[in-house]
C-alpha cells in the first residue's frame, strides 16, 4: 500500500471508514467550534446522556424480548412449535393437497403455463477476454 499515491490512500481510507470527505471537513469543523463554544458543548452533553439512556432502555428491553421468546420456546407454545411438532402430518397434507389439485384439468394447465417460464429456450456461449475483465476491474475500483 506504501506505493500507492496520497490521493489514492485517501480514496481507499474514505471508501473503509464509510465516511466522504465533507463529512470529515464538517466533523473537524466541528471540533474546533466546540472548543470555542461553553454552549454547544453543554448541549452536546446532553445529547450524549440522551443517547446513553436510550441505548441502556433498547439494550433491556432488547434482553426482555429475547427472554420472553426462549420462554415461550420452552413451553411449547405458538405455531412455530406446533408446526415442528406435527412438521411430517403437515408436509404430508401439502403433498396431498398438491396431488389432488393438479388432478383438475385448469389446474394442471396452469401450472404447465407457470414451467414454461423456466424453460430453457436458448443457449448463447459468452467469450470471456481477461484484458477486458481488468479493465472493468480498474473502472470500478476507481475513487468516486
Amino acid at each position: 500500500m506504501d506505493s500507492l499515491p496520497i490521493r489514492d490512500k485517501i480514496c481507499l481510507l474514505l471508501r473503509f471508514s464509510g465516511f466522504s470527505y465533507d463529512e470529515i471537513v464538517e466533523a473537524s469543523e466541528l471540533k474546533r467550534h466546540l472548543a470555542t463554544c461553553a454552549k454547544c458543548r453543554q448541549t452536546l452533553a446532553a445529547l450524549e446522556n440522551d443517547r446513553a439512556f436510550v441505548n441502556g432502555r433498547l439494550a433491556r428491553y432488547a434482553r426482555a424480548v429475547v427472554q420472553q421468546q426462549i420462554a415461550g420456546r420452552k413451553t411449547g407454545r405458538g405455531v412455530l412449535n406446533m408446526l415442528d411438532k406435527y412438521k411430517y402430518w403437515a408436509a404430508a397434507a401439502v403433498v396431498a393437497g398438491l396431488a389432488v389439485s393438479l388432478s383438475f384439468g385448469p389446474v394442471r394447465a396452469v401450472a404447465q403455463e407457470f414451467l414454461t417460464i423456466f424453460r430453457v429456450e436458448k443457449v448463447e456461449t459468452v467469450a470471456i477476454d481477461p484484458q477486458k475483465l481488468d479493465q472493468v476491474q480498474r473502472i470500478f475500483w476507481v475513487c468516486v
